[in-house]
């Protein structure tokens, strides 16, 4: 599903304004996210798990149709056209690892691969808040399944801000990667007051408060690489973007998980401390990248 959305995406909007429209993209995961967290509860008390399973479906059948009917089909020119039986061979991945790693003229694979380990840095600290969070707010701090659900819905709303941010710096003529280092450092700090919580009720909200710019550090880093591989290879890249966050959401939570596991007794705020140093790297990543490009 993402592999097609951002390709649909990075192929139907202006390079001017993709950055702000593959934003928009992502921020409309969370805003559903938002509105399961507020209604799943209420559904399931009053009606049962079956009922919200019937729902689910239900959405998903309008949204099938929606995209049929109203979605338009963007056709690009490319040096291979795949078939429906060569769309559902293996091959694909293989094809994503050659798109990411085959030679580019000058820096330029070497610029992709730069912003990749930036993404997937940052992509990691994400999942670990993902990971930890009713474990650390609800059972380290004794948050009530009320004030975490609350919590939590306000944390996926505040999202929305990246692509705020990011629509607000072109209106203000900001260069769209100077506006991701601002994302990026108030998500790092985030990750740092977190580290430095304690107990301190304020701190988790401006800690997750200052996160909500991650959507923006990506819509940044995906419109670079976008601008960097061929237009016939979007789809092959979003593949290899979908493969990370896989890998993310599966090995790293377990990483992750295990290392709360051993820590929470003397330091429950040790995965937070260690989310904020690799903060700190991808943002060293990026200011690099920033200078290496504008010296370029």
């Amino acid at each position: 599903m993402l592999m097609s959305a951002f390709s649909y995406i990075s192929a139907a909007s202006r390079p001017t304004s993709r950055h702000i429209y593959l934003g928009l993209g992502e921020a409309s995961l969370t805003v559903g996210v938002f509105i399961a967290s507020l209604t799943n509860g209420p559904i399931i008390d009053n009606w049962g798990l079956d009922v919200l399973s019937y729902i689910n479906v239900g959405f998903s059948a309008v949204t099938v149709a929606v995209v049929i009917i109203l979605v338009p089909e963007i056709y690009k020119e490319t040096a291979h056209q795949y078939g429906w039986k060569e769309v559902l061979k293996p091959h694909h991945i293989l094809d994503s690892f050659k798109c990411i790693f085959r030679p580019r003229p000058g820096k330029d694979r070497f610029l992709l691969n730069a912003s990749l380990t930036i993404y997937t840095s940052t992509f990691i600290t994400v999942q670990a808040y993902t990971s930890l969070n009713f474990l650390y707010f609800a059972k380290e701090e004794g948050m009530t399944l009320t004030n975490f659900s609350i919590f939590n819905s306000v944390v996926y709303a505040s999202k929305v801000l990246g692509p705020l941010i990011l629509w607000i710096g072109k209106k203000l003529k900001f260069n769209m990667f100077d506006v991701a280092v601002f994302c990026l450092t108030s998500y790092t700090a985030g990750y740092i007051l977190l580290s430095m919580n304690g107990g301190v009720s304020y701190l988790q909200w401006i800690g997750v408060l200052l996160m909500s710019g991650q959507l923006g550090v990506f819509a940044v880093l995906r419109d670079f690489q976008v601008s960097i591989v061929d237009k016939d290879e979007n789809g092959k890249l979003f593949a290899y973007d979908s493969m990370i966050q896989i890998l993310c959401s599966t090995v790293m939570a377990l990483a992750i998980n295990s290392l709360y596991g051993w820590s929470v007794t003397f330091w429950p705020e040790l995965t937070f401390s260690v989310c904020g140093l690799i903060g700190v790297f991808a943002l060293a990543m990026l200011s690099f990248l920033i200078i290496y490009t504008r010296l370029k």
